[in-house]
């Protein structure tokens, strides 16, 4: 079902930033998985995703070093 004016993406991409700026806020770190992965239209390109949602062997490397460089 479709819902005239609501985009999932722009829906994350504001959740991420309320998520990030809270951790801000209150002292945590925080990995950007979202960020690590997302295309420019905020999607999981096929070339990362086993299926519409799950990364595959590409993605989860993408994943461990957005990982690896916050915790530098």
């Amino acid at each position: 079902e479709e819902h005239e004016g609501f985009s999932i993406n722009e829906e994350t991409r504001k959740f991420n930033a309320r998520a990030i700026e809270f951790a801000r806020l209150h002292g945590f770190q925080v990995v950007d998985y979202y960020a690590a992965v997302a295309d420019s239209e905020g999607f999981l390109p096929d070339e990362l995703a086993r299926d519409a949602i799950h990364p595959n062997a590409s993605g989860n490397a993408r994943l461990a070093e957005a990982f690896r460089a916050a915790m530098k």
